[in-house]
């Protein structure tokens, strides 16, 4: 049973999390804040989301910008990235490997099939032919759906996307004790971890996506019931972090003004990435929503959802600008900071109504990094993604040159995308690309491609 979970009913919205004082009949308590309107229809509780186990956070480039501007070496990036290829490699072999990708994708019932697979044949009995011939049945169509996710996963691997299994994403709580036991720049959490659940204890990296300021990483100490015997009474929580009442404002707010009305945050107690020290977070203002006077109009609506494409194109923007000058002078500089408020204030304004203009001084990263030559860990992890996908596009022309019975690489450290495998987009990136995939001839391009449609056409058939 879910510890949280993310609901809709009526006018409320927010998190729900298990209150072992209320009982055993089953009763629900709701906070003034999470009433966003009046109304007495929709009177079912709508599940949106729900606290689950083994739901592994990420690395992802706002991640890896702030932390490395906080600090943490860029060893420990290169060092996750390798891991995370060599993970991705042994998919195929490995079902831990492989279990804990999927799960790290959400692939939670492929998961599942995947570990009942791999008990079947180490329990299957000897000697029963029907049995064997069903089971391997089942298990090619696995491991081709297997095949099939793994290569998605590799086309992609020139993108940000690191799997850190000392991490979660978690739902936030707020701590219901009745003496509010946990003191500001604390928390707990207590995960599923090999069945069983498992309480942390220690520092540990809070952040959510998206983030763009040094402040919205937050190092929290983690206690335990041993810290604190009183938070026995949170033990029930599993999968879920939670964060204290006291202070002088609350952590979620730090973090990218974030709230608890269904944010997941990224733990992190990996010790390698760890910031040596923390910046001041900023202090992000509440959004002010114009009152209505009236009820909303079928004109009103219109508006509304048609002007959410400007609001996205701004934050687009900010977000592009942003990245441009994370590398010319690093996540610290002013431009990197000032443009961090405005995607706070452009989001808002999706509520506000605020129109929210760009600076012409932050739209000029290209003439700053001239001065500044230096290549951030970023930067040198998405030139080795590149470089491994281009390794991809090799292996695939290669075999597009070679029948699937005979076709074989010179390095087999990686499976070989072949056009039983491999998505149309994939296709359409290998023949348009001209320079970061120079190695391979337009002849070989031509040649996968047209493999791939004659595959294709024959499937239909």
């Amino acid at each position: 049973l879910s510890t949280a979970a993310q609901i809709r009913y009526r006018g409320y919205k927010g998190v729900l999390a298990q209150d072992r004082s209320l009982g055993s009949a089953p009763r629900m308590l709701v906070r003034p804040s999470m009433l966003k309107f009046q109304t007495e229809k929709h009177s079912e509780i709508s599940l949106c989301e729900y606290s689950r186990p083994y739901t592994f956070g990420q690395l992802n480039r706002q991640f890896i910008t702030l932390l490395s501007g906080l600090g943490v070496p860029d060893s420990a990036f290169l060092a996750r990235q390798s891991e995370h290829f060599d993970r991705l490699r042994r998919m195929a072999t490995d079902p831990e490997a492989a279990i804990a990708v999927l799960r790290w994708r959400g692939e939670f019932l492929l998961a599942s099939q995947l570990l009942r697979m791999h008990k079947e044949t180490l329990t299957a009995p000897a000697g029963s032919d029907l049995i064997s011939d069903a089971m391997a049945q089942r298990h090619k169509i696995l491991r081709a759906r297997l095949a099939s996710f793994q290569s998605k996963l590799l086309e992609r691997c020139d993108r940000l996307h690191i799997l850190v299994p000392l991490s979660r994403n978690l739902f936030g709580v707020c701590d219901q004790t009745n003496e509010q036991l946990l003191e500001y720049g604390e928390c707990f959490v207590r995960i599923t971890d090999g069945g069983s659940p498992l309480s942390l204890r220690g520092q540990v990296v809070v952040t959510k996506s998206p983030c763009y300021l040094l402040g919205d990483v937050r190092v929290l100490l983690a206690v335990t019931d041993e810290d604190k015997p009183g938070l026995a009474a949170l033990n029930h929580l599993v999968d879920c972090i939670v964060f204290p009442v006291r202070g002088p404002r609350s952590h979620p707010s730090e973090i990218s003004g974030s709230d608890l009305d269904g944010d997941q945050f990224f733990v992190c107690w990996d010790p390698d990435l760890l910031p040596l020290h923390q910046a001041e977070p900023y202090h992000y203002p509440a959004a002010e929503v114009p009152a209505s006077v009236r009820p909303p109009t079928k004109n009103d609506l219109i508006r509304h959802f048609a002007s959410q494409n400007k609001f996205h194109a701004v934050t687009s923007e900010i977000d592009t600008l942003y990245k441009s000058w994370a590398d010319s002078l690093g996540p610290d500089c002013w431009q990197c900071c000032e443009l961090g408020r405005l995607f706070s204030r452009a989001v808002d304004a999706a509520k506000s109504g605020e129109l929210v203009s760009i600076d012409p001084k932050l739209r000029l990263p290209t003439a700053a990094g001239a001065a500044n030559p230096r290549e951030f860990v970023w930067q040198r992890m998405l030139a080795r993604g590149r470089r491994l996908r281009s390794d991809l596009f090799v292996k695939a022309a290669v075999a597009a040159r070679a029948t699937a019975a005979t076709t074989k690489t010179d390095d087999d450290s990686y499976p070989t995308l072949t056009v039983d495998n491999v998505r149309p987009e994939f296709v359409v990136d290998l023949l348009s690309s001209r320079h970061e995939f120079g190695r391979i001839s337009e002849f070989c391009k031509f040649q996968f491609a047209w493999d791939f449609c004659r595959a294709r056409c024959e499937q239909v058939e």
